[in-house]
């Protein structure tokens, strides 16, 4: 009688296990559109991008105001026509990086729900796919910053404004180093340990026998 309690959902439980089966694949769905779409305008028109500078000069507004002594700015919005190809394909990847991590979470979300209304939460694909996903997020969290400063350091050598050093007095581009995003790293170590966990769990079902 108990245990044929406990393996039983109520209506609103089992609504929002299937709700969140579906919520998750139209979330991944809206990923991949929208990185369709991002990475159609990047190779259809202008790039625009953020572009870190050096030696900022102080801006025009606060020039002749006498109360502002100092001043600058630290990045600035550029578009560029025709920009390399090898920047466009950099930035391409690094939009498919990120939108692998999305599908790749929202695919262990939907296995996940399924699996509880399967009362199956610890299945070996549930915790397979947990780690993957968690391997994609802490790629997606270094790889695309990585890639996104070398397609702006491209951008800003072809252009002829590239500043390497902070030094002088020359305005302009600076290089950029790689940004680690770091929720997605940390997000992403705890999906690995909670797929470990999964399998421990597990292993440990399996080795209790059962009840005679």
């Amino acid at each position: 009688m108990g245990e044929s309690a406990v393996r039983k959902f109520t209506r609103i439980e089992r609504g929002t296990l299937w709700g969140a089966v579906w919520v998750s694949l139209a979330v991944a769905a809206g990923v991949v559109i929208g990185t369709g779409v991002q990475v159609a305008s990047l190779w259809q028109g202008d790039f625009t991008g953020s572009v870190p500078l050096v030696n900022g000069h102080v801006p025009e507004f606060a020039e002749e105001n006498p109360f502002v002594v100092a001043g600058g700015y630290e990045s600035a919005f550029i578009t560029v026509q025709d920009p390399p190809i090898g920047a466009l394909v950099m930035l391409t990847v690094a939009a498919v990086i990120r939108c692998a991590a999305g599908v790749a979470v929202c695919a262990a979300a939907a296995l996940l729900s399924h699996r509880l209304l399967q009362f199956r939460p610890f299945a070996k694909a549930v915790s397979s796919s947990l780690a993957a996903s968690g391997v994609v997020l802490i790629l997606a969290a270094v790889i695309p910053g990585m890639l996104e400063a070398m397609a702006t350091t491209t951008v800003a050598d072809s252009l002829g404004l590239l500043v390497p050093f902070a030094d002088g007095d020359v305005e302009g581009i600076a290089l950029t180093g790689p940004a680690v995003e770091l929720p997605g790293l940390t997000v992403g170590v705890l999906l690995i340990l909670v797929a470990t966990a999964f399998q421990l769990a597990e292993r440990t079902r399996q080795a209790v026998p059962a009840p005679a």
